[in-house]
């Protein structure tokens, strides 16, 4: 997470904010399925983060839209919004 090597500076720590969030605003997390590690397998990795590389799955499995201002998520074949 970039809070925990200092590019972002949080007003508490991210369990908080995310249980906070989630009740406050009805956000549900979306489990890691089979099926989003199956996509995994047929899409390319021009990323290069495993992280992100795993939202880019959910994203096309789900049909979900990530919000995200990186170019190289755009290259995959899901809608973004920033």
């Amino acid at each position: 997470m970039k809070s925990l090597i200092g590019k972002v500076d949080l007003p508490a720590p991210v369990v908080d904010i995310v249980m906070r969030q989630s009740q406050e605003n009805g956000i549900e997390m979306l489990p890691i399925s089979l099926a989003h590690i199956v996509a995994l397998n047929r899409i390319p990795n021009y990323h290069g983060d495993p992280f992100d590389y795993l939202i880019i799955s959910q994203a096309i499995v789900e049909d979900m839209t990530i919000l995200t201002n990186d170019p190289l998520i755009t290259q995959y074949p899901v809608k973004t919004w920033w």
